[in-house]
This record gives C-alpha cells, sequence and structure tokens, in this order.
C-alpha cells in the first residue's frame, strides 16, 4: 500500500490497481471526511477518527492496512488551539517534500476576530475562503461598546479589484466635509484610511498629523471624518487606567484620534501617556511595561494615530520623520459633520475596505512584506504595486506617495530644527571646521594671534592645534544663544502709557540637555573626533588642518 499527500489535509491511498482519495478537516467539534475512488463518495461526520466508522468505510474502499491510514489521517485532522496575538494575524503554511525540502504549496490562512466570533481567510483554496475558526484561544470584546464600527465576516478576493473605486468614493466623502487647499492632501488622507485596513500585516503605521492656521478652521472635523472611515475607530476615551488603555490598543490595533489636547487640558499622567502613543505607534515591536494585577506585562503601542497638532506637542523629530501631514485651511465644506450621516452611508464601502483589507495583504503576501519593511512609505509602496500588478488605477496612491516623499524629505533635510542632539552636533562640527580655517589663515598670516580665537596652536608651523573641551562648550552656547524681545506697557495714568522694549539672550531648554561635557564628547565621538588629556590634565579636542 502506498500513501501519497496531495494537499495538507487530503492524501490519496493506492492498493494495488485501486486509489481511493481521503480528506480530512475539522468543523467545530467534528471531523468531516470525505473518502472518494472516482465511482462513490463517502463523507462522514465523526467526534473520533480512530472510529469504527471510519474504519468499517476503509475496508468497504478495498484499504488493507487500516491502522496506517487512520493514523495518517488522524494527525492531519489535528487541530491546536492558537493563542491570538492581535484580532487579525496570519499563519502561513508551506508543503514541501520530505527528502529535499522543496515547497511546493503555501497556504496562507489569516484570523481575524468579527462581532459574530472568530473566522479564518485561507487562501488560495477556492480563490479564498472564509470559515469559522473554533480553534483560537483570546480574551472576549464588547465591540459595540469599545469601537464605532470592527471587523466585517465576509471577506471577498474580488473586492480588490474595485479598490481603485473605492478610493474615490472615500475620497469623496471628505470633500464633502472638509476644504483641503490642495488635491494632494485629499489623496493623503484618503490612503491613510484606506491603509488602517491592511497594517495588521505591516511593520510601520504611519503617524497622520493635520496642521491649521489656527482654531476653527475644521480640523477637528477632518480628524472625526478620518477617524470613521478608517480601521476600527475607537470612541472618545474620557477617563481610563493606561493598563485598560493599553489593552485594548496592544490587542485591536484601533484607529486612535487626538484631537488637540493641550497642556492646561489634561493632567500631567494623560499627556504623556498621549504623547508616549503618538511617539511609539508607529513600530510593531514598540512595548509598554505596566503593571497588571500585580504583575509587570509589555503592551504594543501599535495602531493607527491620527493627531491635529497645531500646538507640536506631539510631533517631535523623530515622529515627524515617518509622518503624513495635511494641512487644512479655513472654508466652507458642502455638508456639515454628521457621525451617523457618515456612517450609514458609507457602511457598505467600509465593509468592502475590511474585505480588500485582509484580502490584498494575503494574496500578495511577498509584494506586501518586502514593500511594508520601508519605513514612512512601505505599506503604500507595496499597495501601489499590488495594484499595478493587476494593471488597476494606482493613480490616487500614486499622487499620496509623491507628496509625502516630498514631505519626509523636507523632515529630513530640516530634522535640526525639531532635534536638539543634532542641532548641537551642527554647531560642534562648525566649531571644529571654523577651528581648522583659523589654522589654515594663521600659518598665511604675519599676524596670526589676530586670527585664533578658538584654537589654540600645537606648533610653530599652525598644522594643529587643540580647543579645550570647556572653551568649546561656552562656545556652543554662545553660538545656540538666541534673543528674546519683551515688550512691556506700564499705565500711568488714564491718559498715558509708558513703554519699554526689553532683549534677554537665552539658550533654548531642549539644546541645554546636551550642553554637559559628557553629552558633548558623545556628540564628538559621532563625529569621529577623540577627547584627550594634555600635560595639565585639562581635556582637549586636537584640530589638525586640512593640508597638514
Amino acid at each position: 500500500m502506498e500513501i501519497n499527500r496531495l494537499g495538507r489535509n487530503k492524501i490519496e491511498v493506492k492498493e494495488g490497481e485501486k486509489a481511493a482519495t481521503i480528506e480530512a478537516g475539522r468543523v467545530g467539534r467534528n471531523v468531516v471526511i470525505t473518502i472518494s475512488d472516482g465511482e462513490r463518495t463517502v463523507d462522514l461526520a465523526l467526534r473520533r477518527v480512530e472510529s469504527e466508522k471510519f474504519i468499517r468505510a476503509l475496508r468497504r474502499f478495498g484499504i488493507s492496512d487500516v491502522r496506517r491510514v487512520v493514523s495518517y489521517v488522524a494527525a492531519m485532522a489535528e487541530v491546536k488551539m492558537i493563542d491570538a496575538p492581535r484580532v487579525i494575524f496570519m499563519e502561513r503554511l508551506e508543503d514541501a517534500e520530505l527528502i529535499s525540502g522543496t515547497v511546493f504549496n503555501v497556504i496562507y490562512n489569516v484570523y481575524f476576530h468579527t462581532a459574530e466570533g472568530w473566522r479564518v481567510y485561507v487562501f488560495p483554496e477556492g480563490g479564498g475562503t472564509v470559515r469559522e475558526a473554533w480553534n483560537v484561544a483570546a480574551p472576549t470584546w464588547r465591540t459595540d461598546r469599545l469601537f464605532m464600527h470592527y471587523n466585517a465576516a465576509e471577506v471577498n478576493y474580488d473586492d480588490i479589484f474595485a479598490l481603485p473605486d473605492m478610493a474615490r468614493e472615500l475620497k469623496e466623502v471628505l470633500k464633502q466635509y472638509v476644504v483641503l487647499p490642495r488635491e494632494e492632501y485629499y489623496d493623503i488622507a484618503a490612503s491613510w484610511a484606506i491603509l488602517t485596513y491592511m497594517r495588521w500585516a505591516a511593520t510601520y503605521s504611519e503617524l497622520l498629523v493635520i496642521r491649521k492656521p489656527g482654531f476653527g478652521h475644521g480640523g477637528s472635523t477632518l480628524l472625526k471624518t478620518v477617524r470613521l472611515l478608517s480601521a476600527r475607530p475607537l470612541r472618545t476615551v474620557v477617563n481610563t487606567s493606561p493598563a485598560a488603555f493599553y489593552r485594548v490598543v496592544d490587542f485591536t490595533m484601533p484607529t486612535i484620534a487626538l484631537d488637540e489636547i493641550r497642556e492646561d487640558e489634561a493632567d500631567a499622567e494623560r499627556l504623556a501617556e498621549l504623547k508616549l502613543l503618538a511617539e511609539s505607534a508607529f513600530d510593531e515591536e514598540n512595548v509598554v511595561l505596566r503593571v497588571d494585577e500585580g504583575e509587570v506585562e509589555a503592551f504594543a503601542t501599535y495602531a493607527n494615530v491620527a493627531v491635529v497638532d497645531s500646538t507640536d506637542k506631539f510631533t517631535t523629530y523623530s515622529s515627524e520623520r515617518r509622518a503624513w501631514t495635511v494641512v487644512i485651511r479655513s472654508g466652507t465644506p458642502a455638508k456639515n459633520y454628521d457621525k451617523n450621516e457618515i456612517l450609514k452611508a458609507t457602511e457598505r464601502l467600509r465593509e468592502r475596505l475590511y474585505s480588500v483589507g485582509i484580502a490584498l495583504p494575503t494574496a500578495f503576501e511577498e509584494v506586501w512584506r518586502r514593500n511594508a519593511a520601508i519605513q514612512g512609505t512601505g505599506a503604500l509602496r507595496g499597495l501601489i504595486e499590488a495594484l499595478k500588478s493587476k494593471s488597476l488605477d494606482a493613480s490616487m496612491f500614486e499622487s499620496a506617495l509623491s507628496a509625502v516623499q516630498q514631505q519626509l524629505e523636507y523632515a529630513s533635510r530640516t530634522a535640526a530644527l525639531g532635534d536638539p542632539k543634532r542641532a548641537v552636533g551642527d554647531i560642534v562640527q562648525k566649531i571644529i571646521d571654523d577651528a581648522r580655517r583659523e589654522l589654515e589663515m594663521a600659518a598665511n598670516s604675519n599676524n596670526p594671534s589676530d586670527i585664533l580665537t578658538i584654537v589654540t596652536p600645537a606648533d610653530p608651523e599652525y598644522r594643529c592645534g587643540v580647543i579645550y573641551l570647556q572653551k568649546l562648550i561656552r562656545e556652543v552656547r554662545r553660538r545656540a544663544m538666541e534673543v528674546v524681545q519683551v515688550d512691556t506697557r506700564k499705565l500711568d495714568n488714564v491718559y498715558y502709557t509708558t513703554s519699554e522694549v526689553r532683549y534677554w539672550f537665552r539658550v533654548n531648554k531642549d539644546l541645554e540637555l546636551y550642553m554637559k561635557p559628557a553629552k558633548v564628547k558623545a556628540i564628538l565621538t559621532t563625529l569621529g573626533i577623540q577627547v584627550e588629556m594634555d600635560e595639565s590634565r585639562n581635556y582637549v579636542v586636537r584640530v589638525c588642518r586640512e593640508t597638514a
């Protein structure tokens, strides 16, 4: 007797000239087995594979080594409980030759949680099929109380071909409720919302930053509209413990909207948690440690975060270099914001977005995985490549990609404006360059003492010199000084006031942190410059001319 494996749950049993196929799978608590020899087919629903009913059926098909076949089928039908790491996750199964290890078939199982329970999307079986998943162990959630809408129960591969139309429809919804100065901003906002349905399969989740010139310009309306159109929008949380908040974020990867929460409107602990979330939610590997029921637990902060940040409380340098920015202007939109109207009008659109959000990263897993590792634009690149491979229109997403790339390049060029360490590093590098220039000029001057202000020469030919570390720090502080003008007015009497203008010289507080000797030494090390000790036990930095 010979047994050949035809698939993950299917075998062929050959006995002489006879052959029969056996397929086994678990449905709920039962194992469903199908036996066929081409002429007849028998379907069995069993609690246990090792039942007399199955053994008798095997003998009727002329199978002699029943023990061996039953053992093989039992192994195929065995279902292990899966601990769900989050609401959507993928399992990649490979069928490979036993000796060579060559993979000849790959099956993707994408498990996703819905309001009705767990489902599994199996691809490419049958072009993609959805089944109920009974073997997933996960905490229970009241999705109706936590989210404005939640994962849909159906997944259809054909929805991928309708994605360009869905994108245009979502963009039109945005245009009804907000006014943006440029078309590309609509493309960015729409692309970001669509990608929230797919970022469960991505490595990074870009922050959406909404900029506006002042209050009453529609920033909050854009934020709320984008939130309603995105995946698993978390309801506004008025008050919660950090552990409860991060438990929800950790498991559900929600869309979280932060609307101009300033330091005078939130307590310090709450504001710190929100800042931490906005800064760390971009990377699926980031976690926070919290004490929950007496034990220290790690909660992932991976989520889709959008923020109205005209006060610059959330966007630091590290977040800006991977953030997508939308600028809004004052205007009169076609409609006033209405949550119920938007949810009702876009119900079918959101169901299809949930569907394509699972189908596309699964069907194009290799393309998606390769692009999703790129920080800032990876998920968008993967989406565009997948659509183009099927000759579908990706113009809206390409417009968003072009605009986002320009934003990220600008953030990189102007990083020193928001990164105090880099700003101090640039100042130190400029001082070193000026010191080299002084040595060069002193070597060609008849009166070098008038030129040397930073560096002390170490030889008569001015080939090299030293900068005392304390002097270097003072020079950094001097160059980092900013002038603050303060206008004061004093009421002398009912008719006259006295005006006075004062100028204050101060160093930015963020820069001050990096002007300590140890910090400057670390910055010098990154520039490839070592701090030495001279004969008088003073710390110095050695500088030499370029032509020395």
